[in-house]
């Protein structure tokens, strides 16, 4: 059978093989190409059977992430390694569910307008809750131990962190809004070198950081510290290119 007469048939396109082989579409992020989305596509294709759709996802999503921020409010502040695994496996499941619904949507050719605006808009709810989660109990563990200056420095650390994180992701959104075809041509050029950048910037990435905490304290703070900078750095980069381009 030629590949025109298999992409006709529903029951033919919409099987495993063609979620699989969509699961890595428009997303230049190596860590994720290679790690995540080989989860996340089962479960678009298991939400796909039991007809779920790409929003009600994003929003499953968007509540995992508020679970992970409640857990660190009432897990107790003196277990670190059950508590920040438990927000970890919320954290992580809220992301997987993320990668899942663009996948369905693509999968299934169901993107829509108002799903793309639903899905960034939990997208930095979920970042916002999900890595909060994480600083928030640190803030808790260390308080309830006596070290209340590594207790403030969480809070700082978490509050730099999520703010140059939520800053790049509306800077870039509101870069591609206003200069749409530049950065799409810009896009196209694009090769190993920024999936590699990209992915040590990525969530997937953040998300592990949170492990190292129960590996050594100062190299999960020195990961985020690190993504803060890197990110702030771009965020003043999106300002310059919309000035370069502005001008040229």
């Amino acid at each position: 059978m030629h590949e025109s007469e298999a992409d006709d048939s529903p029951d033919e396109k919409y099987q495993l093989l063609h979620f699989w082989h969509t699961r890595n579409i428009n997303d230049p992020v190596l860590l994720d190409r290679f790690t995540v989305n080989n989860v996340s596509i089962f479960v678009a294709y298991a939400s796909y059977k039991l007809g779920f759709t790409p929003n009600q996802l994003s929003v499953a999503s968007g509540v995992f992430s508020g679970f992970a921020f409640v857990s660190a409010l009432i897990l107790p502040p003196d277990s670190l390694a059950l508590s920040i695994l438990t927000i970890f496996v919320l954290s992580q499941a809220s992301y997987l569910l993320d990668c899942a619904d663009g996948q369905l949507a693509r999968a299934t050719n169901t993107h829509s307008e108002f799903g793309a605006f639903l899905d960034s808009g939990i997208d930095v709810t979920s970042a916002m809750f999900s890595f909060g989660s994480l600083f928030c109990y640190l803030f808790r563990y260390h308080y309830n131990s006596g070290s209340y200056f590594l207790g403030d420095v969480s809070l700082l650390v978490g509050f730099l962190f999520i703010l140059t994180r939520t800053s790049r992701f509306f800077l870039m959104q509101n870069f591609i809004n206003i200069f749409k075809q530049r950065e799409i041509n810009l896009r196209k050029r694009r090769g190993f070198a920024e999936g590699l950048g990209r992915s040590f910037m990525d969530h997937q990435m953040s998300l592990f950081g949170m492990a190292l905490f129960l590996v050594s304290a100062s190299s999960g703070f020195a990961l985020y510290i690190a993504q803060s900078i890197i990110l702030g750095t771009v965020a003043v980069r999106y300002f310059l290119r919309a000035r370069h381009i502005t001008k040229s």
